[in-house]
């Protein structure tokens, strides 16, 4: 009979060390994604208080609507980072393929906003990243060196593909962050290396 007990109060002990667990898991998860919204928030934050030292400074007209975008566009992601839906559609309907919007708005153009741009898509990059398990576990492989590195190259196309299905709204984020670097782009610039 005692071995009964000490087994009951053994199995209880180690119950209470797995919900224990599961438990702290859970709460390093959400503070993961709280690290990483906070990361995005200063990313954009940051972004945001270039072009505003670029427009105080006289480099980008304020009145211009690439500084309105561009300004409205960091202020939104900085408020609702978490909110990938609706940051998709509104980096969409910024940046979606409206050519008739970009040849009419050539501010988009001017050359000291390019840092601004990148930096831009820079930060939609770690929207996409932040937005998906699978796009974080792959930026980590490409990250390393190696056959590891090899490895991510050949598992992106169909990471990526699993998770438009999953996640149309990161099908949505490419696209802005395409149209992004393409502004970038516009006057055949070359992009740094690490878009």
């Amino acid at each position: 009979m005692g071995n009964g007990y000490l087994a009951i109060c053994l199995l209880l002990i180690l119950i209470a060390f797995a919900v224990l667990a599961l438990r702290s898991r859970m709460v390093a998860r959400r503070y993961e994604a709280e690290l990483r919204c906070e990361r995005t928030r200063a990313h954009f934050g940051a972004t945001r208080h270039q072009l505003f030292m670029l427009g105080v400074n006289g480099a980008v007209d304020m009145d211009a609507p690439a500084f309105a975008t561009l300004f409205f566009l960091h202020t939104f992601v900085m408020r609702r980072n978490d909110q990938y839906p609706k940051i998709s559609g509104v980096l969409l309907g910024q940046f979606g393929r409206d050519d008739e919007r970009r040849t009419v708005d050539k501010s988009f153009h001017a050359p000291p906003l390019k840092p601004v741009l990148i930096d831009t898509a820079a930060g939609i990059d770690m929207l996409i990243r932040d937005h998906s398990r699978l796009f974080r576990f792959l930026h980590a492989l490409e990250s390393r060196s190696g056959i590891v590195s090899v490895l991510a190259k050949i598992l992106a196309p169909k990471i990526q593909r699993h998770e438009a299905r999953r996640h149309p709204e990161v099908v949505q984020l490419q696209e802005a962050r395409r149209e992004v670097l393409s502004l970038y782009h516009h006057n055949n610039t070359p992009a740094p290396a690490h878009c």
